[in-house]
Order: C-alpha cells, then structure tokens, then sequence
C-alpha cells in the first residue's frame, strides 16, 4: 500500500446511502480518475473550500488540501490513490475516465432517495442556481453538458422532478441543456435535499429561498386547503374567513377544480 493510500478511505463512496450517491454524482461532474485507476481527484475553485473539507472529512483524507493556481485563480486539489477500490467505482459507481464524451447510461442505484442524491450532486458539481432576473426571490435551475449527456441529463432531471418528463434541448453549440424554473418545485428538491441531510454547496442553494410563496404556489396550496376542509364538512363562509379570502374566492375554487 502506498503512502496516498493510507491518506484516504475511498470505500465509503461505494456505501449504499444517499450521502454516498451524492458524492458520486458530484463527482461524476468535478472529479477524475487517472487512465490507470489508481487515482481519484477533486479539484474545485478556492471558493469552495468549505465544500472541499467535507469531501475529504467524508473520505476521511488524512493529507493537505493543496492550492495552486491557473492564471492567477486559485484552485484546491485533493487526490486519493487506492488501486483497490477506484476500480470498484468505476464499475459500481460510474464514475469514468473521460466523462465528457462517455458518460454513464444510468444512475447506479434503483432507489429513489440514491437517484435523487446523485442528482443533487451532479446539480452541485455541473448545474447553476440563479435568481429570475425580474424576480428577488424566484429562482431557476439550469445544467449544461456535452451533448453526449443527452439522455443521462434527462435521467438526472427525472430523478430530481419526481420522474416527471424533462424537457433537454439540444443548443447550436451542441450541448445538452435542461431548466427547472418553477419555484415551487425548486423549494421541494431543496427540502428533500436537506431532510436527507445531503452535503449540499449552500453557494448555490441559498439562492432558493424556501419561505417565498408566489402566486403560483399560493394558488395551490388554497386549493389544497379548501379540499381537506370541505371534506371535513367545514362551510365556505368559515372556510374563506380561515384562509383570509372573501367567500366569492372560495366559490371560484370550487367551481374551477371541480371540489
């Protein structure tokens, strides 16, 4: 065993749990193996030095986190060698030399929580999270990949969107592109996100701001309201004086989703 190999537990990206996949999806995006797999290596901007500490806490790095710079902006490497286990992520995990034009044909895993991680970390590693530009609190999300990223892209969007058809285009540059701009789904992949307790880049994600309703979702959630109270024999009047609406608005609700 070499000395970088007792530097690092590579093994527990292979462990079936959410925290895991997410690993692997971040790393299907940032990370890379050396044509002889026996290295595995992380290299993100310095700004994301804090995201840089959790991956080697999680592979339990015992080395430096090495800075260098590439015209004049510096960047962070961490890089793991054990020629033991990288084959076994390559095989199990996806995680291929030359990901850029041979990405993998699935996510590695059948569960839905697994598939969704990976998502969160391939979204952490490749994806972009902006505010709408006419908006202060509405967001989108957005991933851009090499057209040979097509079909995985649609995977991964799938898996974050509940398994909802995703829309991936083709641009004239010839990348795959997806966007998911609907506030009120971006809020709920955010707090699955969290409740699964993933090591998510917060530079990204705190631009979703999980408090905002807009009209949209607040349309909905009166909808659902309405239902569950008028299935407990609650009246319109008491209804629209609970959610702080004129009865007229109740009235609508009803008529117009059929309750």
């Amino acid at each position: 065993m070499s000395a970088n190999q007792k530097l690092s537990d590579v093994s527990s990206l292979l462990l079936n749990t959410p925290e895991a996949f997410y690993w692997c999806g971040f790393l299907s995006a940032d990370g890379s193996i050396s044509s002889n797999l026996k290295r595995l290596a992380l290299v993100l901007q310095e700004r994301d030095i804090n995201h840089m500490r959790k991956f080697a806490n999680y592979i339990k790095w015992k080395g430096n986190i090495r800075r260098h710079e590439i015209k004049g902006r510096g960047y962070l490497t961490v890089s793991a060698m054990d020629a033991n286990m990288i084959p076994k992520l390559v095989i199990e995990r996806h995680i291929f030399n030359r990901k850029t034009y041979n990405p993998p044909s699935d996510i590695p895993s059948k569960n839905a929580d697994n598939r969704f991680a990976y998502s969160i970390g391939f979204i952490d590693g490749d994806g972009c999270i902006r505010k709408k530009s006419k908006s202060k609190r509405g967001s989108f999300l957005s991933v851009k990949c090499h057209s040979c990223w097509e079909n995985m892209l649609k995977i991964i969007g799938e898996s974050l969107c509940g398994f909802n058809k995703v829309n991936v285009k083709i641009n004239n540059n010839g990348y795959a592109r997806f966007h998911i701009t609907d506030n009120m789904l971006l809020r709920d992949i955010k707090l699955k996100a969290q409740s699964l307790k993933l090591p998510i880049m917060h530079r990204k994600w705190n631009k979703i701001d999980i408090s905002f309703i807009s009209k949209r979702i607040l349309a909905k959630e009166r909808i659902l309201k309405t239902k569950e109270f008028l299935d407990k024999g609650i009246n319109k009047t008491t209804i629209a004086h609970i959610l702080d609406v004129y009865p007229s608005a109740i009235s609508q609700i009803i008529k117009r989703n059929g309750l």
